[in-house]
């Protein structure tokens, strides 16, 4: 039994190896034992099954490879947006410059130049629009809109301008957006032309886009115009919104329709600080400066809340009529509500200082002052004209100049005035020669100045 288990052994083997040649179906041995090869039949069905298999594992191995691709596609979006969410433009700017196109996603881009808009980054906020277009993402609305905004909001209204010409968005944000910075800027009559853009392509403002183009309007002197868009607004029935009513009351003060703006005002059901404020600067403007002041005493016996620019308009009416007491009233309220650091605050009231003839007020107030502009000079220097301290006036004019600040054209008119009671021949023709050097001739105040000073002495 031995030796046959293993003869049957060693034919086993010689079967096995013999079968490699595909010549013969069958092997022989010593001992006469016959053992036939497997049917080629199975050999096939064997090698459709190792095939099967492979196949199978190929496949399971390329979904795997694309399901790892996805996942680091999607990591390296949501790095990029969690490092927006963070504030760290750097390193979200450094991730998003080492991906690749395809790892990218809308959304991505759009968390970046958000980011870029916020932190006021133009540089950065051009780099992505660089990667933008070298990735041939295209510009649609969303990703444009998100473009206008960085721009416009780092301060290139020129791009982002270009931009909203390309897409024509219809979101009534991105219209006000532009809008509004055209009327920061002084561009009165561009914001008006994209109101009037907005009309033909059939968009609806809302109380925002109302609010901007009533202020050009009456910037432009466009009575007939405001009236019509007065009109327009309580059609939509955006007339009970208050930033809306505001505006509309600036803008009848500003053509002097006194009446129409009191009646708004009266109508007016939930009035805020802006409201009163809009009141009170209107009757200043207007040459009722009392009646400014009424309105704010109103204001403090119903407890409306009263900020930095409710004591300007007030201090204006307090220089115009020479009320002192109230003037320092309000000086002590502005110090208590920490509105001194504010410079149109501090201008204001050196200036009321000034026209009630309080010059140590005007001066304390003014070397208190952290940083002084053209118009805290300017005041000053018209205090001491007022007081008939023409020399001194002439010494502060001096180093006005020092510091490298410009006189504008209510300087050199407080300096020639100071210059012709003085005799001070040599600095009013030094003056004169600034006045025709920056062709400030044809200014009226300017324009009388020098013909006082003529007047005093043949320069």
């Amino acid at each position: 039994m031995l030796n046959m288990s293993k003869s049957v052994a060693n034919l086993s083997i010689s079967s096995t190896y013999q079968s490699h040649g595909n010549k013969v179906n069958y092997a022989k041995s010593r001992n006469r034992f016959i053992f036939f090869r497997q049917p080629r039949r199975t050999s096939l069905l064997l090698s459709n099954v190792s095939l099967s298999c492979r196949s199978s594992v190929g496949v399971s191995v390329s979904a795997s490879l694309a399901e790892t691709a996805h996942k680091v596609t999607l990591d390296q979006n949501a790095k990029i947006c969690k490092f927006c969410k963070m504030g760290d433009l750097r390193n979200a700017m450094e991730l998003l410059t080492m991906s690749k196109r395809s790892e990218l996603e809308l959304n991505t881009y759009c968390s970046v130049l958000q980011l870029c808009a916020e932190l006021k980054s133009l540089e950065d906020g051009r780099r992505v629009h660089s990667i933008i277009t070298n990735n041939g993402m295209v510009i649609d609305q969303v990703l444009g809109a998100k473009l206008v905004f960085m721009y416009v909001n780092c301060g290139d209204l020129v791009n982002g301008r270009r931009i909203f010409d390309q897409i024509l968005n219809e979101k009534v944000f991105l219209w006000n957006l532009l809008m509004s910075e055209y009327a920061k800027i002084g561009n009165f009559r561009e914001s008006v032309c994209l109101f009037q853009k907005m009309q033909i392509f059939g968009i609806t403002g809302d109380s925002f886009t109302f609010t901007c183009v009533l202020k050009c309007f009456a910037a432009l002197g466009k009575e007939r115009v405001c009236k019509g868009v007065h009109g327009y607004i309580v059609k939509l029935g955006f007339g009970s919104y208050n930033a809306v009513v505001n505006s509309l009351i600036a803008a009848y003060f500003k053509f002097g329709e006194v009446e129409s703006a009191h009646n708004l005002f009266d109508e007016l059901s939930d009035r805020d600080v802006v409201s009163w404020n809009s009141m009170i600067s209107g009757c200043v403007m207007n040459g009722f400066p009392r009646n400014g002041i009424e309105f704010f005493i109103q204001m403090l016996i119903l407890g409306a809340g009263v900020d930095s620019a409710t004591l300007v308009n007030v201090l204006v009416a307090c220089a115009n009529i020479g009320n002192l007491s109230l003037g320092r009233a309000l000086h002590a309220y502005g110090v208590k509500a920490c509105f001194s650091g504010e410079g149109m605050f501090n201008n204001t009231l050196l200036d009321m200082y000034s026209k009630c003839g309080n010059l140590n007020g005007a001066t304390e107030v003014f070397v208190k002052m952290g940083e002084t502009t053209i118009v805290s000079w300017t005041s000053i220097i018209a205090a001491y004209v007022r007081e008939g301290l023409y020399d001194e006036a002439i010494g502060l004019f001096d180093e006005m100049q020092s510091k490298g600040l410009s006189p504008d054209i209510y300087t050199v008119t407080s300096i020639i005035h100071a210059c012709a009671c003085s005799n001070s021949l040599d600095k009013g023709r030094d003056v004169h020669n600034y006045i025709i050097k920056n062709n400030m001739g044809s200014s009226l105040p300017v324009s009388n100045a020098l013909m006082n000073i003529y007047r005093c002495k043949d320069l």
